[in-house]
């Protein structure tokens, strides 16, 4: 199975840092009037507001038939709620009300009720059959569904080595209980059934579409420990495969799939354009601010003179080239023009306006014609140290050499406050306003934003200030809706070398430390991110910060999402950056030396709680070494490890060892085997398992 090798960690891992996606589609299920108990024994996903529709989006001869859908969230002892007769956030708020969840999803495997006031059904999706190990199920109360069309007591022989206490399923037709438990020979159960007036299973089938009850017992310590060791091995398969098809999975039926999408989605597409937007307009404000300083105290170095103005550029990461209209990748730089000639009274500087170039070359729209976007913020002086500021987006298209320039949305404004202390240095500064976007999707990027500065250590000619942060930051669409925001709180604060004078040193921030919530439209982390040890690479390029860390959650907050997924602590580091050079071939002598650590709790739809711990460090300028572990329900664990060489496919190994010494190893090229203590139990080629009894199986 191409998806459990080092491949298949890769994609749990990327998983992890919601970046495997698929989608699933519905299912086809037959409901009376009143109670149905049923089930998704198809390899899909029902997409539940799709399916039976809501108010807004009705779905013909389903939603109004439909009442209510439920489903039994057997690791939170909740129910998921959800009626086509509301629409998504409607349900969200009325589920919250009542302590239920919201019913979304319906994953393969799971069963659900459905309250019906007349006959209906839903469209079959043609999916092929599901059938959930017993690695699906936790202790306590499950509900359920298979696709593998057996009767109760083959289901209760199928779910070893767990015990199935008993199983139930809803006869709508009699308004009973169908009942069977293990426990009672056949005599017993039928005493037993006609005493409690239940209704006998006998050889009913538990087709695709039922939903039934499995009251699993629960285990501590190995479940499989009594197990000869070649049935260890088939259940560690089995395990593996539902663990890692439960997060994500080919034909996107892993509770992980969508999740990621959205994140990826919204991260990409909106939070890092958006927060970059930011950075342009605040690089603006910061530059014509200084320049009113500089000018007023008579430093006219850097400016040049031109006409009847005074004009300084200042590129945004200091690369510069001898042809002035030529700019690094990545790089752009800031052009702010005063009112005053160089000779005039610094007190006829009464207004800045600086334009803010996109970092990144123009877009060449054809071969004669190219696009470039930027920003044009004018800063006016209303009192000392307070200004008001507009903004404007600009493009300029160009035609066969001739530029033109037109406003790209709506003007906005603001205002700057700084608190000067008796040298003339800022203490506080004080950021409030709207700014343009000019990012798909983000209308408007509004600022609240407090700074405090104070000296942390005194230097020469540089000392190292801080500034603590409070506020926030939020992209809004065109109708004014959050599309992501940033809530910075106490404790929040970034260090920089600066002299005397405020000017900042090349490559001078130390510290970064992000106390609070970022969230999009469907995903909010909640914690502290930290950023140190800041060093340039031995060429005195790509200043970053070798330590980051983040400590807190990542939650699902789409509406009736299913709240927290991850509590982590995540930590990446590089241990030689300030030796590599990025000028040089990479090579055994010259590669970043990484790390990247992950450490805490997963938690998923209808998955036991899973701790995890994950470290993969670089060992090589291609090569990769994993390691880790995962544990849940009382006495299951898998240790992981590997290694990846991506100039050479028969250097990626992986293995997984479990509780009882059970090892799969998974080589990248070649052939794999299952074994323990040093014996070989089977043969792994082509994603098939050959055991040495002559049964076999797919990896999938």
């Amino acid at each position: 199975m191409e998806s459990v090798r080092f491949g298949l960690t890769r994609c749990f891992l990327n998983s992890v840092l919601a970046l495997c996606v698929l989608q699933g589609s519905a299912l086809a299920a037959q409901f009376q009037p009143g109670w149905t108990l049923a089930g998704n024994g198809r390899n899909a996903v029902i997409d539940v507001p799709l399916v039976f529709g809501s108010k807004s989006a009705p779905v013909a001869n389903v939603s109004d038939a439909v009442t209510t859908i439920w489903k039994w969230d057997a690791i939170n002892l909740k129910w998921a709620f959800f009626t086509p007769t509301m629409d998504l956030d409607q349900v969200a708020t009325y589920a919250a009300s009542k302590g239920y969840s919201v019913l979304k999803t319906i994953f393969p495997g799971e069963g659900y009720w459905v309250n019906a006031s007349k006959s209906t059904a839903i469209a079959d999706s043609l999916a092929p059959a599901f059938v959930p190990g017993p690695w699906r199920l936790t202790g306590g109360w499950n509900m359920v569904a298979s696709g593998a069309n057996m009767t109760a007591p083959q289901y209760s022989t199928s779910i070893a080595p767990f015990t199935a206490t008993t199983v139930w399923a809803w006869d709508s037709a009699n308004l009973n209980w169908y009942f069977y438990t293990p426990s009672m020979d056949s005599t017993q159960l039928a005493s037993y059934i006609a005493q409690k007036n239940y209704l006998n299973f006998g050889g009913r089938v538990l087709g695709d579409a039922t939903g039934f009850w499995v009251n699993r017992a629960a285990v501590t310590g190995s479940p499989t420990a009594g197990l000869a060791a070649l049935d260890q091995a088939k259940q560690m398969v089995s395990e593996l495969r539902t663990t890692f098809h439960a997060f994500s999975n080919t034909t996107g039926t892993g509770s992980l799939d969508d999740q990621a999408r959205r994140m990826g989605s919204d991260l990409n597409g909106v939070v890092m354009p958006g927060t970059h937007e930011v950075l342009r307009r605040t690089h603006a404000l910061a530059w014509g601010t200084d320049i009113f300083r500089k000018v007023k105290r008579g430093e006219t170095s850097g400016f040049t003179f031109n006409a009847t103005t005074l004009k300084y550029t200042a590129w945004e990461n200091e690369y510069q080239f001898s042809n002035a209209n030529t700019r690094f990748p990545g790089a752009g730089f800031v052009t702010c023009a005063t009112n005053a000639l160089a000779s005039s009274a610094s007190t006829a500087v009464t207004s800045v306006t600086c334009s803010v170039y996109s970092p990144r070359y123009p877009v060449f729209i054809n071969g004669n014609t190219t696009s470039d976007q930027f920003i044009v913020v004018t800063i006016t002086e209303t009192a000392a140290d307070q200004y008001a500021f507009t903004a404007q987006g600009k493009e300029t298209t160009t035609v066969n050499g001739t530029p033109t320039t037109a406003s790209i949305g709506a003007l906005y404004s603001g205002t700057l406050s700084k608190t000067i202390d008796a040298n003339g240095n800022p203490q506080a500064i004080v950021l409030a306003g709207n700014f343009p976007a000019l990012s798909q999707g983000v209308a408007t990027v509004r600022v609240s934003l407090n700074l405090a500065r104070s000296l942390q250590t005194a230097g020469t000619p540089y000392s190292t200030y801080r500034y603590t942060a409070t506020g926030s930051i939020a992209g809004l669409d065109a109708a004014g809706a959050s599309l992501f925001s940033y809530g910075l709180e106490t404790g929040s604060y970034y260090d920089n070398l600066e002299d005397s004078l405020t000017n900042a040193k090349a490559n001078g921030v130390q510290a970064l430390n992000l106390v609070g919530v970022m969230q999009t439209r469907g995903t909010r982390f909640n914690g502290t991110v930290n950023a140190k040890a800041f060093t340039a690479d031995a060429d005195g390029q790509s200043y970053i910060p070798t330590d980051v860390s983040f400590t807190g959650s990542i939650s699902d907050i789409s509406a009736g999402g299913s709240g927290a997924i991850f509590n982590v602590t995540l930590t990446g580091a590089v241990s030689n950056y300030s030796a590599y050079r990025s000028s040089q071939p990479t090579a055994g002598t010259n590669y970043v030396h990484s790390n990247l650590t992950l450490n805490g709790t997963v938690q998923m739809p209808s998955r036991p709680v899973m701790a995890l711990t994950l470290s993969g460090t670089a060992t090589g300028p291609t090569t990769e070494a994993l390691s880790g572990q995962y544990t849940y329900d009382n006495g299951l664990v898998i240790t992981i490890a590997g290694t990846r060489d991506t100039s050479n496919t028969a250097g990626r190994t992986f293995s997984f060892t479990n509780q009882d010494g059970i090892v799969l190893t998974l080589p990248q090229g070649g052939n794999g085997a299952i074994s323990k203590s040093g014996t070989t139990l089977g043969q792994i080629s082509n994603g098939m398992v050959n055991y040495t009894d002559g049964s076999f199986e797919s990896l999938n």
